[in-house]
C-alpha cells in the first residue's frame, strides 16, 4: 500500500504508480534448455523402460559385460520363467508388455544368481530334455546335450525288442530313464542313485510325466 505523500510526490514528477500487484510469469525450470557440454533435458530418461524388451536389453548388456556364458539364453529363460510363459520362444511375442514391480524384482533376483555363475537350470528349477520338461535342483547333475544323443542311440537298439528291462545307475534327474520309457511303451526300468535328493527328484519327474508305473527307484550305493 502506497502512502499519501509518496503519491503526491509521484504526481508532481509525472510518474504513474500501480497500486495493484502485477503478476510476474516465471520460467518453468524444467523447460530451461542448456547448451555446451551439459546440453540435454533436465530430467534424465530411463534407457531401459519397464517392459519385456527394456528388461531383456538391460540384463543382456549386463551379462555380456560380466562375460556370463550364453547371456541371451539366460535372460530369455529367466523372463519366460517369471512371466510363466510356455517357453523361452514365447518371449518374443511379449516384447512390448509392461512388467509390474513384483515381476521386475523377481527378474532382478534371478539375474543376480546368474551373475554369481549359478547354472540357469538351477535358477529356473527346470529344463527341457528332448521332449520332456524336467525339474532341476542342486546339487543333482544337469543332463548334458550329449546325453540326448545317447538316448537316441539306445532307442535305436531297442526298436526290435518286444519287452526291455534296463538299469540306470546314477539316475540324477531321471532324464535318461524317463525319456527311454516315454518312447518305448513296452519297456520298464530300474533307477539307482546314492543320493536321496536325486531319487526324490527322479520320482517327482516320473510323476509329472506319468511314468511311475514302469519305473522303480532305489537309493543305493554301489
Amino acid at each position: 500500500m502506497l502512502s499519501a505523500s509518496t503519491t503526491r510526490v509521484a504526481a508532481r514528477m509525472g510518474v504513474k504508480l500501480f497500486t495493484r500487484a502485477v503478476p510476474i510469469r516465471l520460467t518453468d525450470p524444467f523447460q530451461v534448455h542448456y547448451s555446451g557440454s551439459n546440453a540435454g533435458s533436465a530430467i534424465a530418461q530411463n534407457p531401459f523402460p519397464a517392459t519385456v524388451r527394456g528388461t531383456q536389453e538391460k540384463w543382456l548388456k549386463r551379462f555380456e559385460s560380466e562375460a556370463i556364458p550364453e547371456p541371451e539364453t539366460s535372460i530369455v529363460n529367466i523372463i519366460a520363467h517369471v512371466l510363466e510363459l510356455s517357453g523361452p520362444s514365447e518371449v518374443g511375442n511379449h516384447q512390448n508388455s509392461s512388467l509390474n514391480d513384483a515381476q521386475m524384482a523377481k527378474i532382478e533376483e534371478l539375474c543376480e544368481c546368474r551373475l554369481a555363475r549359478m547354472p540357469i537350470q538351477y535358477i529356473i528349477r527346470e529344463w527341457d530334455f528332448r521332449d520332456l520338461t524336467l525339474k532341476m535342483v542342486p546339487p543333482v547333475f544337469i543332463p548334458r546335450p550329449e546325453t540326448e544323443e545317447l538316448v537316441e542311440l539306445i532307442l535305436q537298439q531297442m526298436e526290435n525288442q518286444e519287452k526291455t528291462l534296463f538299469l540306470e545307475i546314477g539316475c540324477g534327474t531321471g532324464a535318461i530313464s524317463l525319456s527311454l520309457l516315454k518312447h518305448a511303451p513296452k519297456a520298464s526300468a530300474i533307477a539307482i542313485d546314492q543320493s536321496r535328493i536325486a531319487c526324490e527328484l527322479t520320482r517327482e519327474n516320473a510323476e509329472s510325466v506319468g511314468l511311475t508305473e514302469r519305473l522303480r527307484i532305489f537309493k543305493h550305493k554301489l
